[in-house]
């Protein structure tokens, strides 16, 4: 039977324990409540062995169960994971405003959203506040870069990502640009 399942092991968040002053989740999108662990085990052992680091979403794992039954993805947005390193690719999170989180936390001022790539992470929340982490340098997301002036091209960039995929998917995002966090 194990040698014809496709087994995936996965969580739908991560936790903060402390991390950037907070506890529990569904109040930011710092790593340590997006990045989860992914392990999957194809029928008949295809694709043994493989670790694959390029960003991937949760909303890829019922494309991939469908692609595996022989079904194509179509029937779900999202496209399967990857089975080999995908350079460029970027993942989008996106949070909803909770008024039940202490006010010093993202989450309580509006929404948020953000882009994450190979090595770069892009947090904006719907006031405009923007951070960007270097995840190859700085994975615990400590050195916000988004103040270096010679970052802004980049941050306009991410921004204006940001608001054309949220808009493709109905949603409205904020359209000034963005600002750093002070």
């Amino acid at each position: 039977l194990l040698e014809n399942t496709l087994v995936i092991i996965t969580s739908d968040h991560g936790e903060s324990w402390g991390e950037h002053g907070m506890i529990y989740h569904g109040h930011s999108l710092y790593q340590e409540q997006t990045s989860v662990p992914l392990v999957v085990r194809w029928p008949g052992g295809r694709h043994g062995g493989r670790v694959i680091t390029t960003p991937v979403g949760v909303t890829q794992v019922p494309a991939t169960v469908l692609e595996a039954l022989g079904l194509g993805h179509a029937a779900f947005p999202g496209d399967p994971l990857p089975l080999e390193e995908r350079p460029g690719t970027v993942v989008q999170t996106e949070l909803a405003r909770r008024s039940s989180v202490p006010s010093n936390w993202p989450a309580s001022r509006g929404s948020v959203a953000a882009l994450v790539t190979d090595s770069l992470h892009y947090i904006e929340e719907e006031d405009g506040r923007a951070e960007l982490y270097h995840l190859g340098r700085d994975p615990r997301e400590l050195t916000d870069l988004a103040a270096e002036p010679a970052r802004a091209p980049l941050l306009a960039d991410f921004s204006t990502r940001l608001a054309s995929t949220l808009a493709g998917h109905g949603l409205s995002w904020r359209s000034p640009a963005p600002r750093t966090t002070p």
